[in-house]
C-alpha cells in the first residue's frame, strides 16, 4: 500500500474530508513514524496477509498518534469539568497485534 493510501485511511478513520489537503503532511509525519516502529519492532512481512496487517497497524498507530497531539508528556487533563487519563502506552489490543509480528530478540 503506497503512503497516499495509508494516509487516505488515516483521513477516513479521523472524519477528515479526502479533499482536504491542509493535514496531509502531518499525516504523512505520523505514517513514517508508525512504520518506523514497526520496521525496529517487527519482522519484515513473509505473506501478503502479514503485509495487510503491518498496513493496518500503521493507520491505526498513525490514528492514536494523531489524537494525542497536544498531549504529549501530559498524564491528565481536565478541562470544563472534564477529566481526562491519559496514557503513553499503546491499547493492550493494539499490542498484541504488534507481538504477533514481533521480531525475536536474543542475547
Amino acid at each position: 500500500m503506497t503512503a497516499d493510501d495509508l494516509r487516505a485511511r488515516v483521513k477516513l478513520r479521523l472524519g477528515i474530508d479526502s479533499a482536504t489537503t491542509a493535514y496531509d503532511a502531518l499525516l504523512n509525519e505520523y505514517v513514517i513514524d508508525a512504520q518506523g516502529y514497526l520496521a525496529a519492532n517487527c519482522r519484515a512481512a513473509r505473506t501478503p496477509g502479514e503485509t495487510a496487517e503491518l498496513d493496518n497497524i500503521t493507520v491505526a498507530l498513525a490514528v492514536i498518534a494523531y489524537t494525542r497531539r497536544g498531549m504529549e508528556g501530559q498524564t491528565s487533563h481536565s478541562e470544563g469539568g472534564v477529566s481526562v487519563s491519559v496514557t503513553d502506552a499503546l491499547p493492550q489490543d493494539m499490542q498484541n497485534r504488534i507481538n504477533r509480528l514481533r521480531t525475536a530478540k536474543v542475547g
